[in-house]
């Protein structure tokens, strides 16, 4: 399973991928941020089945990721 830490600042949606050093994303929706992050996840892993990652996602608030 990825862990993956969601913040949202302003009006955007922030993703950040811990083990995956350079893995960020964001949307401007909630309900987008999943796709983007399986997105970004398969451009790291260089490969083209996005749906095969295991997503946790965490919710955390913007001063616990300083």
């Amino acid at each position: 399973m990825i862990q993956v830490k969601v913040r949202q600042e302003d009006a955007k949606w922030l993703a950040d991928v811990p083990e995956c050093p350079g893995v960020h994303t964001f949307a401007e929706d909630f309900n987008d941020l999943d796709a983007m992050v399986r997105e970004a996840l398969a451009a790291y892993f260089e490969i083209e089945d996005e749906a095969s990652f295991d997503l946790h996602m965490e919710i955390v608030n913007s001063e616990s990721t300083a």
